[in-house]
């Protein structure tokens, strides 16, 4: 989608490989938005990047982070069985209700102080 390789001189590229998966990420930044970027072998990915990428979201200073799921859970008994199946999860509140789970999800991409897409 869009740009493959940098263009402008201010161009970032952000990306990861794991050859033994199959899994290339690369992005293309520009500015603060995505113009471009490689996903293959990942899909939990492509629908939130292409949804920035067509929204010409503002990506603020999390560029590494779109390339990786965020899994939240609402409390220890579903993080305990996600982990079980190998999933690890980043987010979960003090407290197992939607309110804290929102608001802990906005505190660890920092939304609360700016207006940022979301991964």
């Amino acid at each position: 989608m869009g740009a493959k390789e940098p263009t402008e001189d201010d161009d970032e590229v952000v990306s990861y490989a794991e050859p033994s998966r199959g899994i290339y990420k690369k992005l293309i930044i520009r500015g603060d938005g995505i113009a471009g970027g490689i996903m293959m072998g990942d899909s939990a990915v492509v629908r939130p990047i292409m949804q920035a990428f067509a929204d010409d979201a503002r990506l603020g200073g999390q560029r590494a982070e779109w390339l990786f799921p965020t899994v939240a859970v609402i409390g220890p008994v579903c993080r305990a069985a996600l982990k079980e199946h190998g999933v690890a999860s980043r987010v979960m509140p003090a407290v197992p209700k939607m309110g804290p789970l929102i608001a802990a999800l906005a505190e660890y991409f920092d939304l609360t102080s700016s207006s940022t897409a979301e991964p």
